[in-house]
């Protein structure tokens, strides 16, 4: 939810003032924003202390301050300071009104205050159009799922079994970097945990069912595999909700896929078809970036490795995790995987083609950076014949992406939520390249 304040200066805040704020709070409810409105314009300082409290008290993502009027810098600034939330301003250009020109100071009091706001650098996303315009709605509706994404992050808990696997220097992290600058909480597990919970689950019958309706078990699969698939599932979705986890990965190599005889991929795959965002190989920045696409987009989000490209086309591929709801209709093929020190059940479909989104949050030296591209996923054939993937016709230039990779893991969703990733990345005070 955001908060809407129309603010003013007192001479100002004329019936043509107050309309604009209330063509403006109309085009944003009919376009579906949760607005919480502030009823009367915001004129001074006392009245914008009064604005501010009710905001934070109503703990809303961030604040839309627009501009009915030309404004005082004071008042303006009441509200900024006193919030301290994710900021929009927004201006009204000159308009058409009975066959002249004209304007009630908006324009002049967004670039006032824009300066303001450059000057001590403060975070902010401006937007300069008519209150009932689909530009300005399709800007809020972009903030506002960006500003939400971030107080979901700094309330996020993501659980860490096992740590990065196989060795791989981009899966590490900085634990209280990421919670200071990102958000999650990340909370860590043994592996031994996991499978002896596993180990402890007597009913499986229901995690059975929810497999058989997604997939099909292959032919011939040892009933030790399809048993610990059913346990880890219920084994997962219990360490969950004990520790109110909202997204969880597991080092699968060397533990699971070698020693116990079972990888977690048809579990987390099934897991993040049923509430908690998934993603495996114990790569922490992978994890959370496939929770900001999930957040940013309101779907399913998955990961693959960049693993191959010709001209623009990325081929994208995982070993064997991949959310069922991601392949083109109908029950999923799954499989036992042919490797002899990689031991289980792996997913073996392809995802369908459409419009998608692939970030990677990655750390450097004292900060956090993000990388995000779009393309068109097209139709696609299985690596090397039985595993997951996605060749994706990149929009921008593969050159330069490939030369920027921060590792090999992307997180991926359907849909372009690219402007969102960026306005989020402002709000976080963290670089964004965009290819």
């Amino acid at each position: 939810m955001l908060g809407f304040v129309n603010i003013c200066h007192p001479d100002y805040a004329d019936p043509v003032a107050v309309q604009l704020g209330k063509d403006a709070l109309e085009n944003l409810r009919g376009g579906g924003v949760p607005v919480l409105e502030i009823p009367e314009p915001v004129t001074d300082h006392k009245s914008a202390l009064k604005a501010a409290r009710t905001m934070v008290e109503n703990d809303v993502d961030g604040i839309v301050l627009f501009y009915g009027a030309f404004v005082l810098c004071s008042t303006a600034m009441t509200v900024v300071t006193e919030t301290r939330l994710p900021l929009l301003h927004w201006g009204v250009p000159m308009m058409m009104r009975d066959g002249l020109l004209s304007t009630t100071g908006s324009y002049v009091a967004f670039s006032m205050f824009n300066g303001t706001l450059n000057r001590l650098n403060i975070p902010h996303e401006n937007l300069i159009a008519e209150p009932d315009s689909e530009s300005a709605l399709r800007k809020v509706q972009d903030f506002a799922a960006a500003a939400e994404a971030k107080k979901r992050l700094r309330r996020t808990r993501v659980g860490l079994v096992g740590y990065t696997s196989m060795s791989i220097y981009p899966g590490t992290f900085d634990h209280a970097m990421m919670r200071w600058f990102v958000g999650p909480e990340i909370e860590h597990f043994d592996s031994y945990t996991l499978i002896n919970r596993a180990e402890a689950v007597a009913d499986i019958e229901g995690a059975l069912k929810l497999y058989r309706a997604a997939a099909r078990f292959p032919e011939g699969a040892p009933d030790i595999m399809v048993e610990r698939a059913a346990k880890l599932y219920v084994a997962l979705k219990e360490l969950c909700r004990e520790h109110d986890l909202g997204a969880i990965t597991v080092k699968c190599q060397y533990e699971f896929s070698k020693e116990y005889g079972m990888t977690p991929c048809l579990p987390l795959s099934l897991l993040a078809d049923n509430g908690i965002v998934t993603s495996c190989e114990g790569d922490v920045p992978c994890m959370v970036s496939t929770v900001i696409l999930n957040y940013l987009s309101g779907r399913t989000a998955t990961y693959g490795d960049a693993i191959h490209h010709e001209g623009n086309v990325l081929k994208l591929s995982p070993c064997g995790f991949m959310p069922f709801s991601l392949g083109n209709d109908g029950l999923k093929n799954t499989m036992v995987s042919s490797y002899p020190f990689f031991k289980g059940l792996l997913c073996s479909f392809v995802m369908r083609p459409g419009k998608v989104t692939m970030l990677r949050l990655y750390e450097e030296l004292g900060k956090y950076s993000m990388l995000c591209f779009t393309g068109t996923g097209i139709r696609s054939e299985l690596r090397g014949g039985n595993m997951p993937s996605l060749d994706v016709i990149v929009d921008g230039d593969i050159e330069t992406l490939v030369n920027l990779y921060p590792g090999q893991h992307f997180a991926i969703c359907y849909g372009d939520v690219s402007d969102r990733a960026a306005m989020l990345a402002g709000m976080l005070g963290i670089d964004m390249k965009r290819i």
